[in-house]
């Protein structure tokens, strides 16, 4: 009814700061019981985050959002600036998951038991051909027998701290190769290097909506 889509694992909130966000999560989780608490897993941005947790837990913390949350038809023009109710969004992900967060901890040890199984682990003697960084902060990544464990952890438990991750490097263009278009990895990178001159190119695309935007 209000155009957040049906409860999952996985909130996505945009244009809200960390610090609003993190208390409203903190109150939620003081009522919540252990296994029922709610994560930041994806810093998206400086405004942009994604929550991760049971989909009964977000459905609670949305709720506590929207009280927070100015209708799109609510003048504020003659209201302090300090009182007046936020403009943010708010919408569950079509994910069955909640990754990023600890609730796929037992997830890391199956998935890396099928790794080994089917023989699907890096040779660490052969070497990468591009730098390799970590999602969760920036580090270089180098090749190690222990190199498929450490991606599956990224996946399932450590947070994205994407900020980090695409500054370790400087760089002149950043390539998108993912499905995505103007709503992937590309359009949400253009957004924390926009000013830089770093130019974002969506290589998995012939078109673009944006002409900040290449294809």
């Amino acid at each position: 009814a209000h155009g957040e889509g049906r409860p999952t694992p996985m909130l996505a909130v945009f244009n809200l700061t960390l610090s609003v966000l993190q208390a409203q999560v903190d109150t939620s989780n003081k009522f919540l019981a252990v296994d029922q608490k709610i994560e930041i897993a994806l810093h998206n941005g400086t405004r942009a985050f994604v929550c991760s947790g049971p989909p009964k837990s977000l459905y609670g913390l949305n709720l506590l959002l929207r009280k927070l949350k100015a209708s799109s038809s609510l003048n504020q023009t003659k209201i302090p600036f300090s009182e007046r109710r936020l403009k943010f969004g708010t919408k569950f992900l079509p994910i069955s998951s909640p990754f990023h967060c600890s609730y796929l901890e037992p997830a890391v040890e199956l998935t890396s038991k099928d790794i080994d199984r089917l023989g699907l682990n890096f040779d660490p003697s052969v070497p990468f051909e591009i730098p390799v960084v970590s999602t969760n902060d920036g580090a270089l990544i180098d090749p190690s027998p222990t190199l498929m464990t450490s991606l599956i952890t990224q996946i399932c438990v450590k947070k994205v701290v994407w900020t980090k991750a695409i500054t370790v490097i400087k760089s002149t263009h950043i390539l998108d190769f993912g499905p995505g278009h103007k709503s992937g990895v590309g359009a949400l990178t253009h957004r924390n290097v926009d000013g830089s001159g770093v130019q974002i190119v969506l290589a998995g695309t012939i078109d673009s909506t944006s002409s900040s935007l290449l294809s």
